[in-house]
């Protein structure tokens, strides 16, 4: 689960996907809770996305 874009194969595009994939399993496997995404593109854009995991029991 762990290391940068090159070692998965994907150095661009996929990279914040990826990223908000790996957020969403670590908060499922803490039982739930908050989690934040930054990513920026090109060096001048970026975007920000705040994920929410609820307990489903």
């Amino acid at each position: 689960n762990y290391g940068c874009s090159l070692i998965w194969g994907h150095p661009q595009g996929p990279t914040g996907l990826r990223a908000i994939c790996e957020l969403i399993e670590e908060l499922v496997i803490r039982g739930g809770g908050l989690g934040l995404f930054n990513g920026c593109a090109a060096g001048d854009s970026s975007m920000a996305a705040v994920v929410e995991v609820r307990d489903a029991a």
